[in-house]
């Protein structure tokens, strides 16, 4: 096999493995909004901050209102964020 034939089918194949790394990047991005729109729908209030869910999620406030709106009878008690912005080790309790 010749040397440039071997450097066609290189670039050949990292150009593909860049191309699924995009279409997997899209995809965590398009079911990060999915998931994002849909606790929003079930609290009936944005999350925030709205530009970072990772954020948004990190204190586990906003998913224990899920379970409480959703399973009442499992979510009997949590940690608000006056609670944890006080108190950092508290969030953890909400996880």
């Amino acid at each position: 096999m010749s040397h440039l034939l071997r450097v066609k089918q290189s670039a050949s194949a990292s150009s593909l493995t860049m191309h699924r790394k995009s279409d997997t990047t899209q995809e965590l991005v398009k079911r990060g909004i999915q998931a994002k729109e849909w606790i929003e729908s079930i609290l009936h209030e944005p999350l925030i901050p709205k530009d970072d869910i990772h954020l948004a999620l990190k204190d586990g406030v906003s998913l224990c209102k899920v379970i409480q709106v959703l399973s009442p009878e499992n979510m009997k008690k949590f940690h608000d964020k006056e609670t944890t912005s006080k108190q950092k080790y508290k969030a953890v309790e909400n996880l």
